[in-house]
């Protein structure tokens, strides 16, 4: 009920057990364990006050691990550092707030990140064998680190019903042999940010579906594998790097 609350420790961890938290009115809450290995585990739900204002999550965790469940409810800017690395238990929901999650990380359950237009930004690895959705309305999306390589996604939908910002996938969506993900559904006809590949491998085990005004693939020999599936791409023109070959193989059976 106070305002701001702010949770301190010198390298130790911090844990709320069991029940949620419900945040006061523009009351923003931070939890800061240091520089050193102070691990944040959040069990409950973290929710703002219903009254059009929003309030925002700060926790940094220095070298130790954040674990955290739904948040949501007025909830402005959401920053997770830990580079011990993030777990995500749950959907985290903005208010027109940015999502910034700085070190690789790992979805313990199904996850949807939903943003009334803020950005999403995951600046490590993401890995999870669980579906997961991204929806930022006009807001841009960059994932700099590799999906699925140590745990292929069930399935990967960033913006796939709605909106217009630009998605940037900086790193690999798998390996050369190994698929990242499952179905794979990026943009919507909607979309008018481009969508840019900058790794070299995107493989999936489901189809790939690719909808933007235009695709621009900045890695060296982007190469596009399905295990039998289709894929598609929608809508724009496709725009290669200095002598960088493309490559689409969709398997040895039907894949369009």
């Amino acid at each position: 009920s106070g305002a701001d609350p702010d949770f301190n420790t010198s390298n130790d961890a911090v844990t709320f057990e069991d029940g949620g938290i419900t945040l006061a009115t523009v009351s923003n809450l931070e939890i800061n364990t240091g520089t050193g290995v102070g691990n944040v585990s959040i069990e409950g739900a973290i929710a703002g006050t219903s009254d059009g204002s929003t309030t925002t999550v700060d926790i940094e965790a220095g070298t130790g691990s954040v674990s955290v469940a739904g948040i949501g409810t007025d909830i402005g800017n959401v920053t997770l550092d830990g580079s011990g690395g993030i777990t995500l238990n749950s959907s985290i929901t903005t208010a027109g707030g940015n999502i910034d999650i700085n070190d690789a990380t790992t979805l313990g359950g199904a996850v949807t990140l939903t943003t009334a237009n803020g950005t999403v930004d995951f600046a490590s690895t993401l890995d999870g064998g669980v579906d997961f959705d991204i929806l930022s309305g006009s807001g841009a999306v960059t994932i700099t680190g590799a999906i699925g390589t140590s745990n292929a996604l069930t399935s990967l939908d960033i913006n796939q019903s709605a909106g217009t910002g630009a998605v940037t996938l900086t790193g690999n969506i798998g390996s050369a042999g190994t698929a990242g993900a499952g179905i794979t559904r990026i943009g919507n006809d909607g979309m008018t940010g481009a969508l840019t590949f900058g790794g070299t491998d995107y493989n999936t085990s489901g189809a790939q579906t690719f909808i933007a005004d235009s695709f621009v693939m900045s890695g060296a020999d982007p190469d596009f594998n399905t295990s039998n599936d289709a894929v598609t791409f929608e809508d724009g023109g496709i725009t290669l790097a200095t002598v960088s070959n493309l490559e689409i193989n969709t398997g040895t059976g039907v894949g369009n």
